[in-house]
């Protein structure tokens, strides 16, 4: 090949990789308005639709607090009848403490087994222990108190579903 045929082809993909990033963003934008002219959701809305998992709400905890979330994850351990630690697999960061108010809807939740994969619908609270107690009127165990020292975020069901595979 010839010098001058190995400077265009490099320039050839040096212009694919500029123009290519182009390209997707604007196919992005028009599958957008064709999703709402149609009534649909946009691509990146149906997929947020999808539950998260432990390690992906707790990288981003601040954004979500006070916001209702879904997240995906089993069963780590039961702390009493109204909470369990729910945790995704993760080696670091992927465990959260939910708490089962007795209006939650879905499952009744102590029937789900340790290591149950489940899907927590629900909202993030980052309140002091004591504050969520007096809200969901919850007279925590002194031992569980203990267990919840330190703790900054709660998620707070509303629906307790199975995970389908």
């Amino acid at each position: 090949m010839t010098r001058m045929r190995k400077q265009a082809r490099r320039f050839v993909l040096a212009a694919g990789l500029l123009v290519a990033p182009a390209l997707a963003m604007a196919a992005d934008q028009g599958a957008k308005g064709q999703a709402k002219s149609a009534g649909q959701k946009p691509p990146a809305a149906a997929a947020q639709e999808s539950p998260m998992n432990v390690e992906q709400l707790n990288d981003n905890i601040a954004q979500h607090s006070g916001k209702q979330v879904s997240v995906a994850g089993e069963i780590e351990e039961w702390l009493d009848a109204r909470s369990f630690v729910l945790e995704s697999g993760g080696l670091f960061n992927d465990e959260i403490a939910v708490i089962v108010p007795p209006n939650a809807k879905g499952l009744d939740a102590q029937r789900l087994r340790e290591d149950a994969d489940i899907v927590v619908s629900g909202t993030v609270r980052s309140v002091p222990l004591v504050e969520l107690e007096r809200e969901l009127g919850w007279d925590l165990d002194p031992e569980l108190e203990v267990e919840f020292e330190g703790t900054k975020h709660f998620l707070v069901a509303d629906r307790i579903t199975r995970q389908r595979d």
